[in-house]
């Protein structure tokens, strides 16, 4: 019995025994944990059924419409969380809306959300690396970087990581070297695979795929990762080797990586569209064609992303544009690339390797 079955087990009882909303909501939190997203719903419901104006039984509802993708409900009941605070210290609803309406990129309402967040716990530091993500995904830098160094120090590592995650995605190769190399020049040793996989994303957007091949086996070797590390070097890894034109070379590390996502269990992929864009993905680099249209299909149909509104997300583009090059037509597919997604063009190769 795994530690979430034991903890629902225990949360039943308790509910037999009081049937309140404090159980419904223990026990919904247990189910929530489990990804069993259907009974942790209905018992937050419940709860909040019992008490309407229960904080914990409706951000619980609204964390569980934000992870199966039903994000007008979320902010509904997250608003009504944030609202109920009254005498409750709970961060929760106010980061969760804005987490929310974030994904829907409507990024001015989530920076006001975390800012109301930084006025109620102004020591929380977490909300302004919220602000600094909202603000990168508009694509205004200074801000970003601004608020990066209020969350993390200027200089930390935990600066330096980001601030070149930032710059790669925004196409600024200088500045993410830059970054790369301060933390490289930290010399902490548990940072090993973090500044491999950034160095190699800086060789591969220059073009130089022998060095980030090296960087990449060496960080392979590192004894002490984790099966997440692991994964997110191998999934480099085919990128890299997708990018150089060695399609033979990328198969075992593409495998390894649809192994690892295939567990599906306390990976930390949650959404179901995030899960198909993966196994999509890697479908198009094994040149499983007839797989990878699937999910592309399962994903724009099914799965759509709310956060790009009225226009096709990077990440359904760059399924088709793949689609097109395993029909020979890569032609076809930088011309999808290109489309109304000019802006994000340069950040699809990014977001397609995580």
């Amino acid at each position: 019995m795994t530690f979430y079955e034991e903890a629902v087990k225990y949360a039943s009882r308790q509910l037999e025994l009081n049937g309140d909303a404090y159980s419904y909501v223990e026990r919904g939190l247990s189910y929530l944990a489990g990804n069993h997203f259907e009974e942790a719903l209905a018992d937050f419901l419940k709860a909040a059924e019992l008490e309407p104006d229960n904080v914990y039984a409706l951000n619980g509802a609204g964390v569980t419409y934000y992870y199966t993708e039903r994000y007008e409900e979320a902010c509904r009941a997250l608003t009504r969380a944030a609202e109920a605070m009254d005498g409750y210290e709970s961060m929760l609803p106010w980061r969760n809306l804005g987490n929310t309406y974030a994904r829907m990129g409507e990024y001015d309402r989530a920076i006001d959300c975390f800012r109301q967040n930084i006025r109620l716990f102004p020591k929380d530091k977490d909300n302004y690396l919220r602000i600094a993500m909202a603000y990168r995904q508009k694509g205004d830098m200074a801000n970003a970087i601004e608020n990066l160094k209020k969350a993390c120090g200027n200089g930390s590592r935990e600066f330096c990581q980001l601030a070149a995650h930032f710059y790669l995605e925004h196409g600024d190769l200088e500045l993410a070297s830059r970054e790369v190399r301060a933390l490289r020049s930290l010399g902490i040793s548990d940072m090993r695979d973090v500044y491999a996989r950034l160095q190699a994303w800086v060789f591969i957007c220059k073009g130089r795929y022998m060095l980030a091949e090296m960087v990449l086996k060496k960080a392979l070797r590192i004894s002490s990762l984790t099966e997440e590390q692991r994964r997110q070097i191998n999934m480099l890894m085919v990128f890299l080797y997708y990018q150089w034109g060695k399609k033979k070379k990328l198969i075992p590390y593409a495998r390894a990586a649809r192994d690892y996502i295939e567990k599906d269990s306390g990976n930390g992929i949650r959404t179901v569209r995030e899960k198909l864009f993966r196994r999509g993905l890697l479908a198009a680099y094994l040149g499983e064609a007839e797989k990878a249209r699937m999910y592309a299909d399962e994903m724009a149909e099914h799965h759509p992303c709310r956060g790009c509104q009225n226009r096709r997300c990077v990440k359904d583009l760059y399924l088709e544009a793949m689609l097109c090059e395993l029909h020979g037509d890569r032609g076809g597919g930088c011309e999808i690339l290109r489309g109304d997604h000019e802006a994000h063009r340069q950040r699809a190769p990014c977001q397609a390797a995580s």
